[in-house]
């Protein structure tokens, strides 16, 4: 599967999957003819950076995918055996060393992905790794196939294989962690292999599908999926400007959420430090003793460029220097330059509480819940505000 069209997209991938067992003869997989007439399978396409380090070097249909690390590289997948070498020339166009390949992982042990596995191997004398299931396929290079039945046209190199991986199991490289997860797919040993990466402050989930079709039998059925996604660019931009693909935009467009940034809800701010300095007080060993009016006061100013990720972040840091007493503005290190004007925000607060307690009667149990506040934290801004004073003689 190419990816290309995923750049600037970060993607949760919730998969649901039912089999239909089904017992007949099935042929051999064969890509569809590209307009060209060629075969995408054999279409090298010049390799790039999804995320750092994750780097695509596969073929216009047929995806491989290299993981870059300090301590060395992980391959996963590699396409027909035709394409060794075009996979080798994406891998050092990237700058990097096919040599320098420590793992190598499969996602189903058919020809299509692990044809130059047998290649890689010996190039760089790197550890095999493949789910249960596939580990008697990949050392017999496809006999055993229960699909294709040991066709010649569907057998590749036999390859030694180092590692079976279960269910569940990691594999870590020079600070880069995957988890392997046992998926329905084409192959017994179908796996679908998963990991985080920072970019920019941010913190995405990466998914490598194993398959999305299955195999119930000696048929391939398709899988019933849903896939939930978010970015926080403007996908309708990004196809306008030839960054998205427009049919993926519209497969995906069935039900718009929009959530406004942190700055535009910024009377969430005080319930969800409390809510994250809550969080991250049994890992520091006891709570913080709390928060300065002041320190909020910033906090509530700030523009938040990374939303709540960066509020969580500065939280932590602020909750380590003030050594579990109180969190004040020497502790907050946010850009000067990204803060609003105090004064406003305390305008508007006022304000807002003001008219909630006139519409509610001044029935302060209700502004509170209205509010999003504890009845605590309502009568802190009422002596704050010096809102007392208005509460009619009859409420």
């Amino acid at each position: 599967m190419h990816t290309k069209g995923l750049l600037g997209f970060a993607a949760a991938l919730l998969v649901a999957v039912a089999t239909v067992a089904a017992q007949q003869p099935a042929p051999a997989p064969a890509a569809a003819a590209a307009p060209d007439g060629g075969n995408p399978w054999t279409i090298p396409v010049a390799p790039f950076t999804i995320v750092a380090p994750i780097h695509y070097v596969g073929t216009k249909d047929l995806a491989a995918y290299l993981i870059t690390t300090p301590a060395g590289h992980i391959l996963i997948d590699g396409a027909v055996p035709s394409m060794a070498g075009e996979i080798e020339k994406s891998i050092r166009t990237l700058g990097f060393k096919p040599e320098d390949i420590k793992i190598l992982l499969t996602t189903q042990a058919h020809y299509d992905h692990v044809g130059t596995l047998a290649h890689f191997q010996k190039l760089s004398k790197a550890s095999v790794r493949v789910m249960e299931g596939d580990d008697r396929l990949v050392a017999d290079g496809g006999k055993s196939d229960y699909l294709f039945g040991g066709r010649a046209e569907t057998q590749f190199a036999p390859v030694k294989v180092d590692v079976v991986l279960k269910d569940g199991d990691t594999v870590s490289l020079g600070g880069v962690t995957l988890t392997a997860i046992r998926t329905p797919g084409h192959t017994r040993g179908c796996a679908t292999y998963t990991m985080s990466v920072v970019d920019k402050g941010r913190t995405y989930a990466v998914v490598f599908p194993g398959s999305t079709t299955v195999n119930g039998g000696t048929r391939l059925v398709k899988t019933n999926a849903r896939v939930i996604a978010a970015t926080n660019g403007d996908l309708r931009e990004a196809v306008e400007s030839g960054n998205f693909r427009e049919d993926l935009f519209y497969r995906l467009q069935v039900f718009d959420i929009q959530i406004p940034p942190l700055r535009d809800r910024r009377s969430d701010i005080p319930l969800l430090v409390d809510a994250f300095l809550a969080e991250l007080g049994p890992s520091m060993g006891s709570p913080v003793a709390g928060v300065s009016e002041e320190a909020m006061d910033m906090l509530t100013a700030y523009a938040w460029p990374g939303n709540v990720r960066e509020l969580r972040n500065v939280l932590e840091r602020a909750a380590i220097l003030c050594d579990r007493g109180v969190i004040t503005t020497q502790h907050l290190s946010l850009n000067p330059g990204l803060m609003t004007s105090t004064t406003d925000l305390r305008v508007s607060e006022r304000r807002t509480i003001e008219q909630v307690l006139r519409e509610t009667g001044w029935n302060k149990a209700k502004a509170a819940r209205q509010l999003g506040l504890t009845r605590t934290q309502l009568y802190v801004r009422l002596r704050k505000y010096d809102l007392e004073k208005l509460q009619p003689t009859w409420a």
